[in-house]
């Protein structure tokens, strides 16, 4: 899967797969940044309970290296994401 792929079945995938492996678990992408971000962004928001907002700002600072201006999709994905309906797609 490539950064600029990623849909919001992508991320129903990826929080599956998650929610169901052993854990700990390490989340990293090639870069180490935008797919690293959507993924442990939506864990905290399904499996932490954090709100949108304080998820998004975690991974804000230029720390994380996420490239906004290269994929504003991610932000977008996961500010439309129905928590209830990931929530009821994961049975949690």
């Amino acid at each position: 899967m490539t950064t600029k792929e990623i849909s919001e079945n992508n991320v129903i995938k990826i929080l599956k797969a998650i929610h169901n492996v052993e854990k700990p678990i390490l989340i990293q992408c090639c870069h180490g940044s935008d797919q690293t971000v959507i993924k442990t962004t939506a864990c905290r928001i399904i499996f932490e309970n954090w709100t949108k907002e304080d998820a998004f700002a975690e991974f804000k600072p230029p720390v994380f290296e996420y490239h906004e201006n290269w994929y504003p999709h991610l932000l977008d994905i996961l500010k439309k994401q129905d928590i209830y309906h990931l929530e009821t797609e994961l049975n949690i």
